[in-house]
């Protein structure tokens, strides 16, 4: 039986076959892709939240976005 080329198989390791749909898989792809070759991505995008806050002046967006880069960095260290 062919399968659609909108879902994707997977083995597990109990080998039970698990059938993804398109969105699923590119998901968790990009989510790959990002951990092992944009290792800096999470810092970069924290930092462009950052700057947009400050950028729009808001005062609750500010603190915020400085609330996440101290995070990220104090896991960071741990």
């Amino acid at each position: 039986m062919p399968r659609s080329s909108s879902q994707i198989t997977s083995r597990n390791p109990r080998g039970h076959t698990t059938v993804l749909d398109e969105d699923t898989f590119v998901a968790a792809i990009e989510k790959i892709i990002e951990r092992d070759f944009f290792l800096d991505i999470s810092k970069l995008r924290d930092r462009h939240d950052w700057l947009e806050a400050i950028k729009t002046r808001d005062p609750v967006q500010i603190p915020d976005a400085q609330l996440k880069i101290i995070q990220r960095d104090f896991m960071g260290q741990m």
